[in-house]
């Protein structure tokens, strides 16, 4: 008897169940993570969706801007490895006079500031010096702003600073009271750091509610009693630097506090070729794979801006304009990745409508987001982590792929 036909039979009736189970395992999935299967276009005539990907990017590269704005509400203090350096300065108005205060009354000057968040090193120490010479906000440069010699250290009121909320520091009384007799010579302070591996953030003068705001608190006699007054600063602004961009090919950029934002083109000719004539794209996902992140406070906040100029990668410009954010996205610690769901304008480029020159990703809040993100560039040797566009598509009725 020939057992041939049997066997071929046996073989045949588990491929199928294998291809009926890899089928019913790609149908009807839909999750924040990828984009599978709901109709599987080499058995079904139905219109989708159907997926396809663009791992062929145009152009990509990162850009260095610079900005600054005074106004903001946290100062600054400290530096990290990175070659990131911050130092806050503030100054007093109007100080009590000598009726308020007599002069040979004074018993202390303690300055006060407070601490929003920091990140890095554990143990921070900051310290007190005093500005030798003018200044002002909106104008002050890292490299020749003016410093002085440290005068004080601030001292936490709890043990850490990863704990407390108030730094202080005592000024000398007799520098208070030649302040008060020649207020030419008041130039007012600024803060330096003995560590090169922790930031903090200390609220400002724009910090509402004003309790939080720098403050200088002289403490003297008065009729045989102690009292107190308290001034608050009227003035402040922070010198910084940034360290030059990292300059891997292999990866793209996005840092607040360095000001590094990451372009990133799609071809749109690639996509008129991927998505069959008369589709409708129903879903797009932009995806960048994080190489590495460091300075994270919490949750990052990240959008995606159309370009609206032409650039290169070897020389792309640090001004480029762009429209309002076309996505957001928000990264924590431990993600993968960030995803930008930006379907509507792939049609619109796909269509023509929107003139395609790709996308600037950047932080949502620069001013006073210092956290770097890594994300692997489409030179990355690994494939699999290049940025991407995972798509999804219908056909109109009665249509195939």
């Amino acid at each position: 008897m020939n057992k041939t036909p049997v066997r071929r039979s046996v073989r045949a009736g588990l491929a199928a169940l294998i291809l009926s189970v890899a089928v019913w395992n790609g149908c009807g999935q839909d999750d924040d993570s990828s984009i599978l299967f709901s109709k599987n276009p080499r058995t079904d005539t139905g219109t989708g969706p159907y997926p396809a990907r663009l791992s062929e990017i145009a152009a990509d590269t990162t850009l260095q801007v610079t900005f600054k704005t005074a106004s903001s509400s946290v100062l600054l203090a400290g530096a990290l490895p990175s070659g990131f350096a911050a130092r806050p300065y503030f100054k007093f108005g109007t100080l009590p006079d000598s009726a308020a205060v007599p002069p040979d009354s004074i018993l202390s000057a303690t300055v006060t500031v407070m601490v929003k968040d920091r990140y890095g090193a554990d143990v921070a120490t900051l310290t007190l010096h005093e500005a030798p010479s003018a200044w002002s906000p909106d104008s002050l440069d890292y490299a020749t702003s003016p410093t002085g010699p440290s005068m004080s250290e601030f001292s936490p009121e709890v043990a850490s600073v990863d704990t407390t909320t108030r730094l202080t520091a005592p000024l000398s009384p007799a520098r208070f009271a030649e302040w008060r007799h020649d207020a030419s010579s008041n130039f007012g302070l600024h803060l330096g750091s003995t560590s090169q591996d922790a930031l903090i953030r200390l609220y400002s003068v724009a910090t509402d509610p004003g309790e939080q705001t720098p403050s200088l608190m002289i403490r003297f006699v008065a009729d045989a009693d102690t009292d107190s007054v308290t001034v608050k600063a009227t003035a402040d602004d922070y010198a910084f630097q940034r360290p030059s961009p990292p300059s891997d090919p292999q990866r793209l950029e996005i840092a607040g506090g360095w000001a590094l934002r990451t372009l990133i083109r799609f071809d749109s000719d690639s996509l008129r070729a991927l998505i069959p004539e008369g589709a409708t794209v129903n879903r797009a996902r932009l995806v960048l794979t994080v190489v590495e992140s460091s300075g994270l406070l919490g949750t990052v906040s990240l959008a995606a801006y159309t370009v609206t100029s032409s650039w290169g990668e070897s020389a792309a410009d640090s001004v480029l304009t762009t429209s309002s954010a076309a996505a957001t996205a928000s990264y924590s610690t431990g993600a993968d990745s960030l995803v930008f769901e930006i379907a509507g304008l792939v049609r619109n480029w796909i269509a023509g409508n929107v003139a395609n020159y790709g996308l600037q990703i950047r932080s949502t809040s620069e001013t006073v987001d210092l956290a770097h993100l890594s994300v692997a560039s489409r030179q990355n040797p690994d494939v699999s982590i290049r940025p991407r566009l995972d798509l999804a598509y219908t056909l109109p009725p009665g249509g195939r792929p």
